[in-house]
């Protein structure tokens, strides 16, 4: 998970070791990186709990439960994991929703904030298919491939090493490296037309030769040499 993040936030972070040059000072902000999101996980958990731990202090027990029961002390509207799972999903579903109605209404900024209350949630920022349906929202209004092809970064980036991409975020990446009518870079240089094609040859091919039995990246790899 660490590891992950840190290749999602720090793409050209040093791999190992001491270099003796500038590159060593990038230690530092990556050590910042991880306290940030260690401690945001932390106050997440204490901040979770300290209602029950705060509750148990001074709430009695009600009447028919034993000393040290289970229920005791327990505020009714306390909820247990299950039920705190089944809430988070009720959540995810209904922000979905919201995103849904703004994006049909035009008012893409609400669209913008509600994916950001997703990412938030329990999970959220790990979860690849949002993050995917977020890719596909920049290109879908507005044709903002750059910050499309950040959020389909951080999609792939979630994904175990072993089993890579899957199918729809390998054919996306591959469409917007080819869509050379909008560029593919928030900051830094361009990259040039034979890059962004080696870029899109590279993703299919890596996904083609992990899953030999499939036939739809062979056809999105026609294409794109057909376009070349």
């Amino acid at each position: 998970g660490i590891a992950r993040m840190v290749r999602s936030e720090v793409p050209d972070a040093p791999s190992s070791g001491l270099c003796g040059n500038e590159s060593d000072a990038r230690y530092s902000g990556i050590r910042d990186l991880v306290l940030t999101h260690l401690f945001r996980a932390l106050n997440h958990d204490v901040g979770l709990y300290k209602r029950r731990r705060d509750t148990s202090l001074w709430r009695s027990t009600p009447n028919g439960v034993a000393e040290g029961a289970e229920d005791a002390g327990e505020d009714p509207s306390f909820v247990k994991p299950a039920q705190l799972m089944a809430q988070q999903k009720a959540r995810d579903k209904e922000l979905r929703r919201l995103a849904f109605e703004y994006e049909v209404l035009g008012e893409y900024h609400h669209v913008v904030r509600l994916f950001g209350d997703l990412l938030q949630l329990p999970g959220g920022v790990e979860d690849s298919k949002t993050w995917f349906s977020y890719a596909r929202f920049w290109m879908r209004c507005g044709q903002k491939q750059p910050e499309a092809l950040d959020a389909l970064r951080h999609a792939m980036s979630f994904r175990p090493e072993e089993e890579g991409p899957c199918i729809q975020e390998a054919a996306f990446m591959a469409c917007i490296m080819e869509n050379h009518a909008l560029p593919c870079a928030i900051e830094g240089p361009e990259l040039a037309p034979s890059a962004r094609f080696e870029a899109a040859r590279s993703v299919l091919e890596n996904y083609a030769d992990k899953h030999p039995g499939e036939r739809m990246p062979l056809y999105f790899l026609f294409a794109v040499h057909a376009l070349e």
